[in-house]
């Protein structure tokens, strides 16, 4: 079968994406770097009757629609037939960079660390929210796609009872390989760590122990660890263990890292941002928890209005976290316009009760005054505002719900 991917090499996909040579391969599948009338794109084809492969498919269609800033978009899927082999595929916004790649060469810094899990745990409440689980939680996962840290998506699958828990506590392991470049053993009262080890994780002690619960129904939700990465909660008063504990290294040095977000690591950049998603390592899988019988965490839960307009409690959307502050403008989706905060505020909780995924927000073009817009999905890309907007008058938000452009 690898023999039959090489020669897909200048095959049109769909009728519009021309694919290059395989990234990586297995006899079920492989991606593919290719180009068409939109630029450059990543595409994953599966063989049509291999297990599991229409379940794929259709989990793929799930996630198109749940566009957020921290996910790769998933921007088309469908069958092909080529050399008389039917497939499955799915065309996804082109990776720049891979967080796993930097790994290999050095541990992130505090700052980098934060950014990248408030991205991650942003995309994962997102996603649960939609009744979908990640899957495949890790710093191969983590990529970088202009100036926006993003978590790739072609692994969902059904959230189940216990998926969300299972990417909170695949969250908490990636949280220690930032910082240590290794996963420790993880026992009842935490991650195992080294003497040397307990300055670099003691920024992230909290978010990490509420990952790393042996319980899955005593795990902190996404929503509850991207809020503490904005407004961290107090450290509890004992600290992590410490114990000479058996090291998995990420391993040798593949690439050389430069600075966070765009991780700039050279040329190999491209062919390795699109080779991480079969090559992503499985360790994971070894450091899980017992099984358990407790009950699994909610998977769901209507988001509040984030209260930055208001309260002044600095709960903004990752990407806004991930993208340069400047002056120039942004777009949003607005769906409503009151010249009062009090009935704004009140609208916004009312769209998150029944839409959760729109995360609606108030937003007031002129700092202290109105008038005061009931704002979806925070600052995003023009291309984002309309997609989002189309999504919004879909799910029967009102017929003159619009995207504009503002100086913030």
């Amino acid at each position: 079968m690898p023999e039959f991917w090489d020669r897909l090499q200048n095959s049109e996909i769909a009728g519009q994406h021309v694919v290059g040579k395989p990234l990586d391969a297995s006899p079920g599948g492989a991606y593919f770097a290719a180009s068409g009338a939109g630029g450059r794109v990543l595409v994953r084809l599966v063989r049509a009757g291999v297990p599991g492969a229409e379940a794929q498919l259709a989990l793929w269609n799930r996630a198109a629609p749940l566009i957020h800033p921290n996910l790769v978009p998933i921007l088309d899927t469908g069958r092909a037939e080529v050399d008389g082999v039917p497939l499955l595929y799915a065309v996804m916004e082109w990776p720049e960079e891979v967080l796993g790649a930097v790994l290999r060469e050095r541990a992130l810094t505090e700052e980098e660390a934060r950014q990248a899990l408030l991205a991650a745990s942003d995309a994962l409440s997102w996603l649960h929210a939609g009744g979908l689980a990640h899957g495949q939680v890790g710093p191969w996962s983590i990529v970088a796609a202009g100036d926006t840290v993003k978590l790739a998506s072609d692994t969902v699958r059904e959230a189940g009872e216990s998926g969300a828990a299972e990417d909170v506590w695949a969250l908490g392991l990636t949280a220690c390989e930032l910082l240590l470049r290794r996963v420790p053993e993880v026992g009842d009262d935490g991650p195992r760590l080294k003497p040397e080890e307990r300055q670099a994780v003691a920024p992230f002690e909290r978010f990490i122990r509420g990952c790393l619960r042996t319980a899955p129904a005593q795990r902190w939700t996404a929503d509850r660890l991207a809020a503490h990465l904005r407004n961290p909660e107090p450290a509890p008063a004992a600290a992590m263990p410490v114990r000479r504990a058996v090291e998995r290294q990420v391993g040798a040095p593949r690439v050389s890292a430069a600075a966070f977000p765009r991780w700039g690591y050279g040329a190999a950049a491209a062919v390795l941002a699109a080779g991480f998603f079969l090559l992503r390592p499985s360790h994971r899988n070894e450091a899980s928890p017992p099984p358990t019988a407790a009950p699994q965490t909610p998977l769901a839960r209507p988001a509040p209005v984030p209260p930055a307009r208001a309260a002044g409690s600095g709960l903004e959307p990752a990407a806004r976290t991930a993208k340069p502050e400047s002056a120039a403008r942004v777009w949003r989706v607005v769906a409503y316009t009151y010249a009062g905060l009090a009935a704004a505020e009140k609208k916004a909780q009312a769209i998150n009760r029944k839409w959760p995924q729109f995360r609606a927000e108030v937003f007031s073009p002129r700092p202290d005054r109105g008038p005061y817009l009931v704002a979806l999905g925070g600052r995003m890309t023009r291309e984002e505002a309309f997609r989002l907007q189309r999504r919004a008058l879909a799910q029967g938000l009102p017929r003159d719900t619009f995207a504009r452009n503002y100086t913030r």
